[in-house]
């Protein structure tokens, strides 16, 4: 009867072990995202929202230069001698 249950406890500690790797490997299909989803999450992490259209003018626009913007017309910009 010792030999038996010694026998029972393997078992159930290997079936055990086997439904703990199973269930932690197991694949959870990932969310839809909504709409709405997408509204929250940009007004938790303090985006903007814009539309394809204002995408559009934002990319065709004339960009304005980082150096234009910190020095003043006439100033001129700063050149590196190597």
């Amino acid at each position: 009867m010792k030999g038996a249950s010694k026998v029972l406890i393997a078992l159930a500690a290997v079936a055990i072990t086997m439904g703990a790797i199973w269930h932690s490997n197991r694949v959870v299909p990932p969310k839809e995202a909504t709409w709405d989803d997408v509204k929250a999450e940009a007004r938790q992490g303090g985006y903007q929202l814009i539309t394809t259209d204002e995408l559009s003018r934002q990319y065709t626009a004339k960009p304005e230069s980082p150096a234009s913007r910190r020095y003043p017309p006439g100033m001129g910009i700063p050149h590196r001698s190597y």
